[in-house]
């Protein structure tokens, strides 16, 4: 269950990146700026993403049990990495209220 639950995670992620990306490009493919939702759009896409990676990185660490503390370990390296992944200035908390004061109609 845990696993097809990462796979899904993923792979939705990974749907809203190639669509808000794909629109993103169509936006400025004749010369054109940018809008600041497709830019929040993007943003919060990879925020997303990074998020999902990571939970899935942390399920398969934690299904491995001690495997993961030998060296070398893929799973370990993995979970090190996306953790490291996640505190990155783009993937911040801060593109989720962005985002959401974007996304919120006005008023």
């Amino acid at each position: 269950v845990g696993y097809a639950e990462a796979e899904a995670r993923v792979r939705a992620a990974r749907a809203f990146v190639v669509e808000s990306f794909a629109a993103a490009e169509a936006e400025v493919a004749g010369g054109g700026l940018l809008s600041d939702r497709a830019n929040h759009l993007t943003r919060l896409a990879t925020t997303w993403a990074t998020s999902a990676a990571a939970e899935s990185v942390e399920w398969a660490y934690r299904e491995s049990g001690t495997e993961s503390l030998r060296n070398p370990s893929v799973i370990g390296r993995c979970f090190r990495d996306m953790n490291a992944a996640t505190q990155h200035v783009m993937v911040g908390r801060k593109t989720l209220t962005d985002a959401a004061a974007e996304l919120l109609p006005a008023g």
